[in-house]
């Protein structure tokens, strides 16, 4: 998946999250900027984290995450969960 339609993906779940336009939703938006409070941070992480089948954002999760460095941190698991399915057996 390229960066482009990852960044699209993961601000139409924050949009969809708080109930807002996915416009304002912009790489450089904080949680924090979006109105978004504690929980709500850790549930979107969490649909995040479903949703592509990776675990990212436990020891990083703050409202100052910026969207962009979410995904960055999305793509990079799913390129990290890659390299390790490919290293693997054939079974």
């Amino acid at each position: 998946m390229d960066r482009s339609a990852l960044g699209v993906e993961i601000a139409t779940t924050i949009a969809r999250g708080i109930g807002t336009d996915v416009a304002v939703v912009t790489p450089e938006s904080s949680l924090r900027d979006l109105g978004v409070d504690s929980l709500t941070a850790v549930s979107l992480c969490m649909d995040i984290e479903r949703q592509y089948k990776v675990q990212i954002f436990e020891p990083t999760l703050n409202r100052d995450l910026r969207v962009g460095e979410m995904v960055s941190m999305t793509l990079s698991a799913l390129e990290r969960s890659h390299l390790v399915d490919d290293m693997r057996p054939a079974g």
